[in-house]
C-alpha cells in the first residue's frame, strides 16, 4: 500500500509539472489527478492560414557529415546531411567543424542555413576571417526557415557505437547550452516549451535528448483540451524555436563580428579553386548532394502550415503525435509531412489538407465540408 500510495503521488507531481500557470488540478476517488484548467486547442474548426513553407530536409544515409577533406587545393571541412535535425544539432556541428580546420584563417562558409549561420559564428569567435557565400539572397529562402523548429533529434541518422552515442550527447548539450544562452538580439526567438505526445521516450526522438536537459515523464491525461476526451502520454521538456527572427538576428549579428556575406551560387561539383578563401567549410544542405558528390545525400520534402493563434494568445506548448502542432509567438505552426526523394519547393493543397486532417483527428475537431481559401 505504501508503495502504491508512493506512485500515486510521484503522478500527481509529474501531472502538476507540466500543467499551463494558474492551473490546478482535482483528484477524482480511485482515479489520476485531472486538470481543472487545460492548454487550449489550436482554432481548427475554421483556420485562418497565415501561409506554408517548403523545406527539404538534407536526410544522409550513414549520418551526418562532419569532416575534412584534404585531398583538393585547400583545405575543404564538410557539414551537412543533418536530416530533420539541423537546427538541433548546428550549434555541435558548428563547433566540430571549426575543430578540424585549427589554425585561424581566412574562410569561406557555403551555405546561410542555421547550419552555414552557426559555423560562420564559431569561426568568428576563434579569430577566423569569415565569409559567407550562398545562393540565397536573404535567410527567409533557405530550407531553414521552413523548419518548425523544435530541439529534437528527428529525422537523422544517429552515429553508431558508444563512441557515435556520445558524439551526439556532446552536441546536444552544446546546442542546447548555445541556445538557451544565447545573445540577448536573439533571446526571444527561443521559447522553453513541454512538448506532450502519446508517444513513450523509446519512440520519439525528444527521448534521445540527454536526461539533464530534458525530463521525460508520464502525464494522466494530458493538459490538452480536446473533444474527443483526455488521453494519457508523456511530457518532454524541449525548445521551440522562431526560425524567421533567430535567423535574421544571427545574421545581424555576424555583420556586426565583421563576416561579410556575399552571393554565390554553386553548380555541380565544388570547384574549390573558385572559392576565396585559404579554407572551405560546405553547409549547403540538400545541395551538398552535387557540391560533394555525394549519392548519400536524399532530399526530403516538408511542408508547415502557419495559423493565426486561438483567441487569447499563442499556444504555449508543442504535440507531436501523427503530425504536431507547435505554439510560436507568431503563428501556431502545423506539421507532419515527410515525402523522401521528393524535391518539390510549391505548395500543395493536398499536404495543406492531410495536415490539418491530422491535427483535427487528435483534437476532436469536426472536418469542415472544404477548406478555407
Amino acid at each position: 500500500m505504501r508503495r502504491r500510495a508512493l506512485l500515486g503521488r510521484a503522478a500527481a507531481l509529474a501531472a502538476a509539472a507540466t500543467l499551463p500557470p494558474g492551473c490546478r488540478t482535482a483528484t477524482l476517488r480511485g482515479g489520476p489527478p485531472v486538470p481543472r484548467g487545460l492548454h487550449p486547442a489550436p482554432s481548427l474548426d475554421e483556420p485562418v492560414f497565415l501561409g506554408s513553407r517548403v523545406g527539404l530536409r538534407p536526410w544522409r544515409a550513414g549520418g551526418f557529415r562532419v569532416e575534412a577533406d584534404r585531398r583538393g587545393t585547400k583545405p575543404l571541412v564538410h557539414n551537412y546531411g543533418h536530416g530533420g535535425a539541423g537546427w538541433t544539432l548546428a550549434w555541435g556541428s558548428a563547433v566540430e567543424a571549426a575543430d578540424l580546420l585549427g589554425t585561424p584563417r581566412a574562410v569561406t562558409v557555403l551555405g546561410a542555413g542555421i547550419v552555414g549561420l552557426t559555423t560562420a559564428a564559431v569561426l568568428a569567435e576563434r579569430g577566423f576571417r569569415v565569409a559567407v557565400a550562398a545562393a540565397e539572397r536573404g535567410t527567409g529562402a533557405t530550407a531553414s526557415a521552413a523548419a518548425g523548429a523544435q530541439f529534437a533529434p528527428a529525422g537523422v541518422v544517429p552515429p553508431a557505437g558508444p563512441a557515435g552515442a556520445a558524439r551526439l550527447g556532446r552536441m546536444l548539450l552544446e546546442g542546447h547550452r548555445r541556445f538557451t544562452r544565447t545573445l540577448p538580439s536573439l533571446a526571444g526567438a527561443v521559447l522553453p516549451r513541454v512538448n506532450y505526445s502519446t508517444r513513450p521516450p523509446e519512440r520519439i526522438a525528444l527521448g534521445r535528448l540527454p536526461v539533464s536537459i530534458s525530463r521525460a515523464r508520464p502525464v494522466s491525461p494530458m493538459p490538452i483540451r480536446r473533444r474527443g476526451g483526455p488521453l494519457d502520454g508523456w511530457a518532454y521538456d524541449t525548445l521551440c524555436i522562431e526560425p524567421p527572427a533567430y535567423l535574421h538576428g544571427l545574421r545581424g549579428h555576424l555583420q556586426g563580428q565583421g563576416v561579410r556575406f556575399e552571393h554565390r551560387r554553386v553548380r555541380g561539383r565544388l570547384d574549390l579553386g573558385e572559392i576565396p578563401g585559404e579554407a572551405v567549410v560546405l553547409c549547403l544542405g540538400v545541395g551538398a548532394r552535387e557540391a560533394a558528390g555525394d549519392p548519400a545525400v536524399v532530399p526530403i520534402r516538408g511542408q508547415i502550415e502557419c495559423l493565426a493563434p486561438p483567441p487569447g494568445g499563442g499556444l504555449r506548448y508543442m504535440l507531436s503525435d501523427r503530425g504536431y502542432a507547435f505554439g510560436r509567438r507568431d503563428c501556431t505552426v502545423l506539421g507532419g509531412t515527410y515525402d523522401r526523394g521528393d524535391e518539390g519547393l510549391a505548395f500543395r493543397a493536398a499536404d495543406r489538407a492531410a495536415t490539418l486532417a491530422k491535427a483535427r483527428r487528435f483534437f476532436g475537431t469536426p472536418d469542415a465540408a472544404s477548406l478555407p481559401r
